[in-house]
Formats: structure tokens, sequence, C-alpha cells
């Protein structure tokens, strides 16, 4: 679960897979659903964390989860709830909107939970 730094909660990830963990969902809550927003451009050279985000889940073949309530609080809507609300769609592929049910359905799965 990713709670604030989604930079450093990437670099964790990539460590425990380097070292044989296994990773089988992630999480997005709170201030770090910003990196499934869609309207922000890469800048220069600066590293666009959702598009990081987003490679490594497409080369683990992973899951990106976003909190939909902490989502839509700051304006990143799917493609339902853009249409519904007649404003853009801000939700980036992969990246996906789910309830905290799943967060705990994940964890109860899992051996261990990890929050960033």
């Amino acid at each position: 679960m990713i709670t604030d730094s989604p930079q450093a909660a990437l670099a964790f990830a990539e460590a425990a897979l380097a070292q044989g963990h296994r990773l089988t969902s992630v999480f997005f809550y709170g201030e770090a659903v910003r990196a499934a927003n869609a309207l922000i451009p890469a800048v220069g050279d600066e590293p666009h964390i959702g598009h990081q985000w987003r490679d490594f889940a497409k080369a683990q073949g992973l899951e990106l989860a976003v909190c939909v309530a902490a989502a839509e609080r700051r304006g990143i809507l799917d493609e339902e709830q853009a249409q519904a609300h007649d404003l853009a769609c801000a939700m980036a592929a992969p990246f996906r909107q789910a309830g905290l049910g799943e967060l705990v359905t994940a964890s109860a799965q899992s051996n261990r939970t990890v929050q960033w």
C-alpha cells in the first residue's frame, strides 16, 4: 500500500523482486493516487512516476489499484466517473479504481503487507 511516496515504494518493490520476493498487488491511497493522474505531462528530463509505475506493472504483470474515494477527491476520475460528471478522464492505464475492500482482501491473501 502506497500512501505518500510512489518513488520510494517503486525502488523498494524493484529491490524486493531482485531479492526473490513476489509482489502480488499494489494499492495507491491518499496522496499517492496522484501517480495515476493521466493529465500530468512528463516534463523535461524529470522522471514521471506514473509512467515508471506503468512500465513496472507491465513488466511484472501487476495491476495497479487506486482507491476510488482518494482519487475522486483529487479529481482523478476513470472513464465512467468522468462521463457521469461531464469531466475529463484523468485515470491513466493500467491504473484502475478499487475500493478498500480489495486492499483488505489482498492483505488477507498475502503473508505481509508493506506500507509506504
